[in-house]
């Protein structure tokens, strides 16, 4: 058996990750998350901006259903 992040390229593929799959509003998780790692907050809120209609409201309410499917939360990461 590969590494943890083998076996996650092998699985996902093309797919969208778990996450996004959750997200009521299409939010690419992935690349939110890649911008936010590289410092690059001006793409990151502009990914989610165009995601999400009002992101000062939904980023108060929004439940993260992505945190229950996160592939990596369960490794710990």
């Amino acid at each position: 058996m590969g590494s943890f992040k083998e076996e996650l390229n092998a699985c996902m593929q093309n797919d969208p990750p778990p996450c996004a799959s959750v997200c009521p509003f299409g939010l690419d998780v992935r690349a939110f998350i890649g911008h936010l790692k590289r410092g690059a907050f001006s793409a990151a809120f502009r990914l989610y901006r165009d995601a999400v209609a009002f992101p000062g409201i939904v980023s108060q309410l929004c439940d993260r259903p992505c945190r229950d499917t996160c592939v990596f939360s369960a490794k710990g990461g």
